[in-house]
């Protein structure tokens, strides 16, 4: 795809949503979805985005509207048993079900849905006309929070529960609060298996929740320890966690400085990794980090 001077603007490309549910007939389960549908475009690449703990289908719509709007087709999907729906109750009954909903059988959960998605899209893409316009060769994962791990996993994370998956379907990854908790294997080991394009987006202040999760400074820990070959991080001063999720009609607000760097950085990285453009390679990586401010910080490896 062609390189836009700015990739912090707009793109110029009307965006239409659609809401849908898709059923897993196999295991019982249905996938409620949002898609991102930029007009005027013949073949589109697609992003899949994971929400966090808590989140539903639309989270993550500040990213993909203006991914979208750059001709990049998106679908968020909403995770049964870690999503909206554990939030209700009492604060009792909350944790309880907060405990219950990032179980290894939860995070499997999130894995077949999106192994099921993935199947589906290449059946629609070969039978139905809505779909045969996206391009199966450039297709990419983001994911906020517990959909950052989700995307880990996706990507080649190694963990304690089931195989490692490495989704050869998928060609790059963006993680929105990405974390490493737990102790399965040392890090290395454990994130060896990312070799694909990935880009890591935190903040100074993407606390986990309590006093005994994870620091923001243990969000730049995934990073750390996959191979070098195409991965970047970005550290925003004062992001905080819950802004990060893209939800502009939320009470949670980015400053307008930081979701400006995630629009340009982002897009940039989808451009080079799933599009090619060696020109949006050069910009995210030479012009880019010029853009930040003292207390921000960006490596590329």
């Amino acid at each position: 795809m062609s390189a836009p001077h700015n990739y912090a603007a707009s793109g110029p490309c009307r965006v239409r949503e659609e809401l849908e549910v898709w059923h897993d007939e196999r295991r019982q389960r249905p996938i409620p979805c949002r898609h991102y549908l930029p007009q005027g475009i013949a073949r589109t690449p697609l992003i899949l985005f994971s929400h966090g703990l808590g989140g539903d289908r639309d989270n993550g719509e500040r990213w993909l509207r203006h991914w979208a709007s750059h001709g990049y087709r998106g679908l968020a999907l909403q995770h049964a048993g870690s999503d909206a729906a554990v939030m209700a109750g009492s604060p009792m009954a909350l944790r309880r079900a907060l405990t219950a909903a990032t179980t290894p059988e939860q995070s499997l959960a999130r894995l077949a849905d999106l192994g099921f998605v993935l199947d589906e899209v290449w059946r629609r893409q070969a039978t139905d006309p809505a779909w045969a316009g996206v391009d199966l060769e450039r297709v990419g994962l983001a994911g906020h929070s517990y959909g950052a791990v989700t995307t880990q996993a996706m990507a080649g994370e190694r963990r304690a529960y089931g195989p490692p998956v490495a989704e050869p379907r998928l060609r790059a990854f963006l993680g929105l609060s990405p974390s490493a908790r737990g102790e399965e294997a040392p890090l290395n080991a454990r994130f060896a298996g990312i070799r694909r394009p990935f880009f890591c987006i935190t903040g100074t202040r993407d606390d986990g929740i309590g006093l005994h999760d994870i620091s923001a400074a243990d969000r730049t820990v995934p990073f750390r320890h996959m191979p070098g070959g195409d991965k970047f991080l970005l550290v925003l001063d004062g992001a905080a966690h819950m802004p990060l999720a893209g939800n502009p009609g939320s009470r949670h607000v980015l400053p307008p400085r930081a979701a400006t760097a995630i629009q340009g950085a982002s897009l940039a990285f989808w451009e080079a990794a799933l599009g090619g453009s060696q020109a949006a390679r050069t910009w995210l990586c030479r012009d880019f980090p010029s853009t930040l401010v003292p207390g921000d910080t960006w490596e590329c490896k």
